[in-house]
């Protein structure tokens, strides 16, 4: 049996959603906020983004803040007039974005050829082993 998130890349419609679950391991929040900050393309708040996917601030928070650690999001600070500060999110660029993909998908091609020699040399150590 292929493992689910393998299985959603090699099916026969695989979608760009698909690609960012296996890749980068997104839930289905993530993949919620990551596409409300893909089309505002301007930088929002906590707030702004969780009441647009129907989820608490503070899970909201969690998933940007995963997503800002994989790179695929930014924070930025903004200062309060009166004192203070708060922090905006925005998604990484389209152009950052593709490029980072690539170099995950050529770094699984080359680990997975690496892993297939692998077995190749492992396995034919189990053939020439005695019945």
């Amino acid at each position: 049996m292929i493992p689910e998130k393998i299985s959603i890349l090699i099916g026969s419609n695989p979608t760009l959603k698909d690609l960012f679950v296996c890749l980068y391991d997104l839930s289905a929040l993530d993949l919620a906020v990551l596409m409300f900050l893909l089309k505002s393309r301007n930088p929002v708040d906590v707030a702004i983004v969780a009441r647009k996917v129907e989820r608490d601030r503070s899970t909201v928070l969690r998933s940007l803040q995963k997503m800002v650690a994989l790179g695929i999001c930014s924070r930025d600070v903004r200062n309060l007039a009166e004192g203070g500060y708060y922090h905006v999110y925005t998604a990484s660029e389209i152009k950052t974005m593709k490029k980072e993909v690539n170099r995950k998908m050529h770094e699984i091609h080359a680990s997975l050829n690496r892993l297939q020699r692998r077995f190749d040399k492992d396995i034919g150590s189990f053939t020439s082993l005695p019945n």
